[in-house]
């Protein structure tokens, strides 16, 4: 996903893990499911494609926790600063 942003992506990827959770976690939200979704769109973060390896095989309960982690995960990346951001508060 060449030219959009690290919070961009983390935005993008919250909303169908958002309704995935609200849906019962029933791996039913995307087509060809979340893991499919997560392999292909978060090559950046190998910390969610690693959550999300087996997910459709899960419990409903045991995806709540995956999906709990992920987004807690992916909230705070879009809190904290950004690197650059850092660097420049940094004294010189």
């Amino acid at each position: 996903m060449k030219g959009v942003r690290e919070g961009e992506l983390r935005e993008r990827l919250l909303r169908p893990l958002l309704r995935e959770l609200k849906d019962g976690a029933r791996d039913q939200v995307v087509v060809g499911g979340l893991e499919n979704l997560i392999q292909n769109l978060a090559k950046p973060f190998p910390r969610l494609q690693s959550l999300f390896q087996g997910y459709g095989g899960k419990t409903p309960e045991e995806r709540k926790e995956i999906l709990l982690e992920a987004i807690r995960f992916l909230k705070d990346g879009l809190t904290a600063p950004s690197p650059r951001a850092q660097a420049a508060s940094l004294p010189s």
